[in-house]
């Protein structure tokens, strides 16, 4: 754990930036300075007094001598800071009652002392260099290095890209749809005017909020002008997000313009349709940029050689671990023991990175095949399976499978999935299975280590929040851990440790947990939003109570007529009776299948 107490001052360190974590202590940090080109970190104290006490953990800063430190290794590249120089200071502390509490400001070092009074507890403290122009108490503005990282310490904006927001051929039409991309509430809907107008249609995402009265516009409905009309007051919006209807608005006079007002108009977000998903571009102000950086493409997903299936799942734990335990094949034979592995077939693996940069990383898995990570939002695996000797004699190029996870950060705790395993083999069996019956299969495996994620991430919080908190509390020894470590190190540098969901309500302290029924809810999660999944699930209960009735209604036929003294009902009532029997088996049967569009528990222990 990095410790510093306070800055001391020094000569100008215009050209580089620090962005590094480090609780509150009572003692300096010793560090070489490092040349412009490199990036600092505040390093490991000599020491930890023995004499530490909680007396100290509530002492305030004091300025004194500290130095910085860089990835040079040279000795005799030092400098002290000085006091006309700047700093920034942020400062965040987690408790278990609060989310994240910062403060950050610009100081120079004269006022570093007076910045940090009323800092107490644990916490993190970021260091950056100031940017050209800034004026700050007792310094002088820094010079801008060209090769700077945005403020914060990254260079990577996550509003900045594509996310995939649905599964095209799961979205009604005829319905606004609510969905959350970085805590940015939005609702997607079909413009079918574009569509009478000679194109083909598309897709609209506006934030979810009526300029009105911020009413939920994914509450509303498509009007019978094709227009998406809020529920509230009935304020109606064409596909360009203009207002075209205020029915409480006078028809002349003033009024009769209001819905021309740049105020009456719905806030638009750019969209476009790739590879059987919707896609949203988060960041408006940013839309040219947007029609020249289209979302990563899996050309398997266009391939008519390649079967291939689109599934969408909500989960209720982070971006982060998210991203971590879809690039983790070592968690296999244990997290999903009984479902696609088994815990015998464990052992070490092979894993080599090949190329990492602000984007993202590509990397192998031996004898498997290529991983690539486009950050933020996809990650593939390529699965070769090499071809039989015949085969290759004939110029067989072998079997493919390439698992393809689209990743999207919902809200602090929340995730999506969207995922899909093109295959160019056996694809004539793949069409025979129903969608439904794949989806509820590949719930299982979801759900086998969805608790460990979820508690995982509260005990990774709890360790104090922080970028790069993940090193300190991880111990990963083995090359089975390298896709994650790759995938951290580039939220670290890169992505500001957290994808940035914005200004967030603190949640009630009193707030309930939710259950473990509840955190494994697979209606709300899929079945609601998949059409296949939702039409079976209606089906199959309207032949549950179907069965149910049926049987009932023999049984009491039969019972009717035999009492009657009907002959034949005494001839043929066992058969009747028997036939009763399977409908109500039957039925009984399946109540299990229903009950997996809804819930189902896994439990570790009791898998042998």
């Amino acid at each position: 754990m990095a410790q510093v107490q306070a800055l001391g001052s020094c000569r100008k360190f215009s050209g580089w930036s620090t962005q590094r974590h480090c609780r509150v202590l009572p003692s300096s940090v010793i560090t070489p300075f490092p040349p412009p080109s490199h990036r600092l970190r505040i390093s490991k104290s000599l020491s930890r007094q023995s004499s530490y006490s909680q007396q100290h953990r509530r002492s305030c800063f004091s300025v004194s001598t500290c130095r910085l430190s860089g990835e040079s290794k040279d000795p005799n590249n030092k400098k002290e800071l000085s006091s006309g120089d700047a700093i920034k200071l942020k400062w965040s502390q987690t408790s278990p009652r609060k989310t994240q509490q910062c403060r950050s400001s610009s100081v120079g070092v004269e006022a570093f002392q007076e910045q940090a009074r009323g800092l107490q507890g644990d916490g993190t403290i970021t260091l950056s260099r100031e940017e050209e122009g800034e004026s700050l108490p007792g310094s002088e503005p820094a010079q801008k290095d060209a090769n700077q990282s945005a403020p914060g310490g990254h260079d990577f904006q996550w509003a900045e890209n594509w996310y995939p927001i649905a599964v095209e051929r799961d979205v009604r039409k005829e319905l606004p749809l609510a969905v959350t991309i970085l805590g940015k509430p939005l609702v997607l809907w079909w413009d079918r005017n574009k569509r009478e107008k000679g194109q083909p249609g598309g897709w609209r995402a506006f934030l979810d909020m009526c300029p009105h009265r911020l009413a939920p516009l994914s509450e509303g409905r498509i009007d019978e002008a094709g227009r998406l009309q809020c529920s509230y007051h009935g304020w109606s919006f064409d596909g360009d997000a203009r207002c075209q209807s205020i029915p409480q608005a006078e028809k002349e006079g003033p009024q009769a313009a209001a819905h021309s007002s740049p105020r009456a108009c719905a806030q638009p977000f750019p969209t476009l349709l790739q590879n059987g998903l919707v896609w949203v571009w988060l960041d408006p102000a940013t839309a040219d940029t947007a029609l020249k950086r289209p979302p990563p493409h899996v050309p398997e997903m266009d391939d008519p050689s390649f079967s291939k299936d689109l599934v969408a799942r909500d989960f209720p734990y982070g971006y982060d671990f998210l991203v971590e335990n879809l690039m983790d094949p070592s968690h296999l034979p244990f997290a999903h023991h009984g479902i696609m592995s088994n815990r015998s077939r464990a052992g070490p693996l092979r894993i080599t990175l090949r190329g990492e940069n602000p984007r993202g990383f590509v990397a192998e898995q031996h004898p498997q095949g290529k991983a690539d990570f486009s950050a933020p939002v996809l990650f593939t695996q390529d699965i070769n399976i090499p071809p039989k000797e015949k085969d290759a004699a004939k110029g067989g190029s072998g079997k493919k499978i390439r698992l393809c996870f689209w990743l999207t950060p919902v809200s602090p705790g929340r995730s999506r999935l969207f995922y899909a395993f093109p295959q160019n083999f056996v694809t004539w069996l793949f069409a025979l299975i129903p969608r439904w019956l794949l989806h509820i299969r590949q719930h299982s495996i979801l759900d086998s280590d969805l608790m460990i994620l979820h508690l995982a991430e509260k005990r990774l919080q709890r360790e104090g929040g922080g970028t790069d908190n993940w090193s300190r509390a991880y111990f990963m020894p083995t090359a089975a851990d390298r896709y994650i470590v790759a995938f951290r190190r580039w939220l670290t540098k890169h992505g500001g440790g957290q994808p940035d969901f914005g200004p967030q309500p603190e949640p009630a302290p009193t707030a309930a947990q939710p259950g473990r029924m509840e955190l494994m809810d697979r209606y709300e999660s899929h079945t609601k939003h998949c059409s296949s999944c939702s039409k079976a699930v209606r089906r199959l209960e309207a032949l549950q109570k179907g069965l149910a009735f049926g049987s009932v209604s023999i049984v009491a036929l039969v019972s009717a007529l035999a009492s009657g003294g009907v002959v034949k009902a005494q001839a043929y009532g066992p058969y009747a009776l028997l036939g009763a029997l399977v409908m109500a088996v039957s039925a009984f049967g399946l109540k299990g299948v229903i009950q997996k569009f809804y819930v189902e528990d896994y439990i570790h222990a009791l898998v042998k």
